[in-house]
């Protein structure tokens, strides 16, 4: 085994946290001039690096633009505007730039660093095919809709896309206008398409009808709001009704009421589908608190499912 003294390894332990330390200047401090964008990655290799850099660009955008919903977040709860604004985040980042320069890279240790750049008109022409792709995407999904036989169930089907189109689209727009790019032609159609993603969606709606139980009722509101569609119009055609059967009886010495919940989802009033829900109650202290018991577990259970019971009634 070999022993350095204790000035040696003292001397030894400064140099490598030295070496460790010093940066190039290149990576404390990124060049930038007003007609390109400059992004420093780092990675595990070389290849790593760069795509990270990539992205850094993207990122450097994205933090400096509103970051409101805009528009869509009008069309949709907050809920699912988050997981909306969540994936538009994800997608710009991730946007393949290409024509991007490799200007310098570092390995310290284990890490790779990058530095990549891009000329603004080249990224603003790339941005510029993106809205152009989602817009003829979005428009394509609409034309759809006339061959499908139920609004609700084509919104439900397509509202992700269409929404994180729209919204990507917004984010690239005000990007474009960022950096002095802006496309009037493209603007004027991305607002046309918001305007039919709106109307859209006041059609495809869905009324929860009335019971007796204002919690059962509020759960199953609360789930068609989470699942990003309208839920207060009473004149909607589309409405889920709640009918419900008890059966009592004494097991145990304890009030035993079995529940039974048939969700059913109507068009105009005509049946389109249902879902049968089945839960018991028990107490000791009588039937009326063992029926409370059931209703309470069976709005628990829609409340955790989120909207996944609406989506297997409109997807049947």
């Amino acid at each position: 085994m070999i022993r350095f003294s204790l000035p040696t390894a003292i001397l030894l332990m400064s140099l490598a946290t030295c070496a460790w330390a010093v940066l190039p200047d290149w990576i404390t401090a990124p060049p930038h001039n007003e007609h390109e964008l400059f992004g420093i990655g780092e990675g595990h290799n070389l290849e790593q690096a760069q795509n990270a850099a990539l992205k850094n660009i993207m990122g450097q955008l994205r933090t400096h633009i509103s970051g409101s919903y805009s528009q869509e977040q009008q069309l949709v709860n907050d809920q699912f505007s988050e997981r909306i604004n969540q994936s538009v985040s994800s997608s710009i980042e991730q946007l393949p730039i290409s024509q991007y320069k490799k200007l310098n890279n570092h390995q310290q240790g284990s890490s790779f660093y990058a530095l990549v750049s891009v000329e603004k008109a080249l990224l603003a022409d790339t941005l510029a095919k993106q809205v152009e792709t989602n817009l003829k995407k979005s428009s394509d999904t609409i034309d759809e809709k006339q061959l499908s036989g139920s609004g609700l169930e084509w919104w439900m089907k397509n509202r992700q896309s269409l929404l994180s189109q729209y919204a990507s689209n917004n984010r690239y727009l005000e990007i474009l206008a960022l950096m002095g790019a802006e496309q009037k032609s493209l603007t004027t159609r991305q607002a046309k398409l918001g305007e039919t993603i709106k109307a859209t969606r006041e059609q495809a709606c869905l009324y929860v009808a009335g019971h007796p139980n204002s919690d059962l009722r509020l759960a199953f509101r609360n789930q068609i709001v989470e699942s990003g569609i309208a839920a207060d119009n009473p004149n909607c055609p589309y409405n889920l009704k709640l009918e419900d059967t008890t059966q009592a009886r004494m097991l145990f010495n304890q009030h035993t009421v079995t529940l039974s919940l048939n969700v059913l989802l109507t068009q105009n009033n005509r049946p389109i589908s249902n879902q049968n829900i089945v839960q018991t109650g028990k107490s000791v202290t009588s039937q009326d608190m063992a029926e409370k018991a059931a209703y309470s577990i069976i709005v628990g259970r829609v409340r955790q499912e989120g909207g996944e019971i609406i989506t297997k009634l409109l997807l049947h």
